[in-house]
């Protein structure tokens, strides 16, 4: 059975990209691409970002994530973590979808929730000043 690949990005790193100018329809692209290229695309959190852990509340930021400024973007799931270090709901996604740790890829704005992606298995990290200013150069 083949494994999926997937691209995890932080919701941090997605609002690093919203809050430089002409940088969200690159952001966009930059999802679109992965996408395309076969990876599944997953938002990474946690509690204190949504400050609630109930299903509606990750339901609404998945659907605000995906609809915000007029972009529709190929958003699987909302993975939500109980702390920074917690790799649990890495496994979990990976198992309910498929997926190869070992060939997806972290995105994070500031290193948050590294750890807990290289716990779990996810080799490739990048931050969003590496894969966004290449893109907006």
């Amino acid at each position: 059975m083949q494994r999926e690949r997937a691209l995890f990005v932080t919701r941090r790193a997605i609002e690093f990209g919203r809050s430089v100018d002409g940088l969200s329809r690159v952001v966009t692209g930059i999802l679109r691409d992965f996408a395309a290229r076969g990876y599944r695309i997953l938002i990474v959190t946690d509690e204190l970002e949504l400050c609630s852990d109930t299903f509606e509340t990750k339901t609404q930021m998945l659907q605000e994530v995906r609809t915000s400024e007029r972009h529709v973007l190929p958003i699987s799931d909302v993975l939500l973590l109980a702390n920074a270090f917690d790799p649990g709901p890495f496994w979990d996604t990976a198992r309910r979808f498929t997926l190869s740790l070992e060939k997806s890829t972290f995105l994070s704005s500031a290193g948050e929730f590294s750890g807990a992606a290289r716990t779990a298995g996810v080799l490739r990290s990048e931050a969003t000043t590496q894969v966004f200013g290449k893109a907006a150069a």
